[in-house]
């Protein structure tokens, strides 16, 4: 088949984007009111788009139309699940919609078709859909729920389908919710929270992820995102990476300008700066098979978040990670730091400590990642211990100073032409004494 990027924008149209980069409308003259965010979901080749204020739309690659079969009239979240189409609507927030038993675009009955109101009087509405292994897990704003059973064709029912999850907060925002290695990821006003379905019981066990960045959740601290903007935060997921990408508000603009990039497989936070990212979204890369993960700007440019740089390319950035180096509530003085890069890179990059989220101070060291050193000097390359004839990892050795609990680290280039590829680091360091009582932060 044909692979199409398509997306819906702020002035009222929905576009697919040409390979050139340059766009073509599908429509035109669409809401264009501040609340609007699409939705797109795929099933048999057909594009199914919601807004939450005008129609719902499809599109098969060639006619662009309003959805037939009598759907929500202000649908506004859509997914596939179970050969259905599960929508939302803005009219009635707290319902859940359903179409026909392998027939997307017929919504008419009240058997195979249908409808059920999810705790409507838990003075919540429904936020996001996901669609988890064989249930439907359903984010309202108090809490989540399961839609259980897969294709019943009589529908379903609140008494034989619908189950609360155990202890879990609800979500917060229509874009902030993925599926990913078998678990749930939702943003809620506290923070990141997966799902994960338990082997004893069949139930879902709630994860709190950023507890390691929870100065970013919490008021009055100098990294406070502006909590009242969460429901503008978008989530993605990168599957040939395993990271999750969430953008977050940390200004009163109301358009969100902070990546927190979380590692599924380390479990370990790197946090991105200026990146205006209103919407997130996978596309399979043309070339390479591999899906990108693309980023819908405020400043109307689409980025490419996981694409390798390359040599040429003009890509200019910075990576953080924050960490207590396994020993909460103990304050440390570093001696050392070892940070690992690929061969391949060249320039100078500025690497920048911060105590205690900038309570405690820090130092700013720059290294050169030009290959020649053989020997560990202060901000030189180590190849020769990794076979200089074909090395691939450089190590650059910092002379560090400073005291804290808690070190964040961060490394930008100084040039958008000098890319640099991370690898890892290891510190050096003494125990000072006892700050507070251990909590973990990585």
């Amino acid at each position: 088949g044909t692979d199409y990027q398509v997306v819906g924008t702020s002035d009222g149209r929905v576009v697919k984007i040409l390979t050139d980069g340059t766009t073509a409308d599908l429509v035109t003259g669409k809401s264009t009111n501040a609340g609007v965010r699409y939705r797109f979901a795929t099933y048999n080749d057909l594009l199914h788009i919601t807004n939450g204020y005008d129609a719902p739309m499809t599109w098969d690659g060639t006619t662009f139309q309003n959805m037939a079969g009598t759907p929500p009239a202000t649908g506004q979240v859509i997914v596939m699940h179970g050969n259905r189409a599960f929508m939302t609507a803005s009219a009635v927030p707290s319902r859940l919609y359903w179409s026909k038993l392998n027939n997307t675009v017929d919504w008419v009955g009240t058997t195979d078709a249908g409808f059920m109101d999810v705790e409507p009087n838990d003075n919540s509405t429904i936020i996001d859909l996901i669609s988890s292994i064989q249930e439907l897990v359903i984010l309202k704003g108090r809490r989540p729920y399961r839609l259980q059973g897969i294709g019943p064709t009589t529908g379903y029912t609140v008494a034989d389908h619908l189950v609360p999850a155990v202890g879990s907060v609800g979500g917060i925002s229509s874009q902030g919710a993925q599926f990913a290695l078998n678990d749930v990821y939702y943003v809620s006003e506290l923070g990141l929270h997966s799902l994960t379905a338990t082997t004893q019981f069949g139930d879902l066990t709630e994860s709190f992820l950023s507890d390691r960045v929870e100065p970013y959740f919490r008021l009055d601290t100098d990294f406070s995102l502006v909590l009242a903007n969460l429901r503008t935060a978008a989530l993605a997921y990168d599957s040939q990476n395993n990271l999750l990408y969430l953008s977050v508000c940390a200004n009163a603009d109301a358009v969100n300008d902070t990546t927190l990039v979380y590692d599924l497989l380390l479990k370990a936070w790197t946090v991105w700066e200026d990146t205006p990212f209103v919407s997130l979204f996978t596309v399979r890369n043309a070339t390479t098979g591999a899906r990108d993960v693309w980023a819908g700007a405020a400043n109307w440019f689409v980025y490419a978040l996981n694409r390798s740089s390359g040599s040429t390319e003009q890509i200019s950035g910075v990576v953080s990670h924050i960490t207590d180096c396994g020993e909460p509530g103990v304050q440390k003085s570093l001696r050392y730091g070892f940070f690992y890069f690929s061969t391949e890179d060249f320039g100078t990059v500025q690497i920048t400590t911060v105590f205690d989220f900038g309570a405690a101070g820090g130092q700013v060291y720059s290294a050169n990642l030009a290959a020649g050193s053989s020997v560990w000097d202060s901000a030189a390359w180590d190849t020769n211990l990794w076979d200089a004839a074909n090395a691939r990892t450089g190590i650059i050795r910092l002379d560090l100073s400073g005291l804290g609990e808690v070190v964040e680290t961060s490394v930008q280039n100084l040039e958008p032409n000098q890319p640099f590829t991370w690898l890892g680091y290891e510190y050096m360091y003494r125990d000072r004494r006892h700050v507070r009582r251990p909590r973990s932060l990585a």
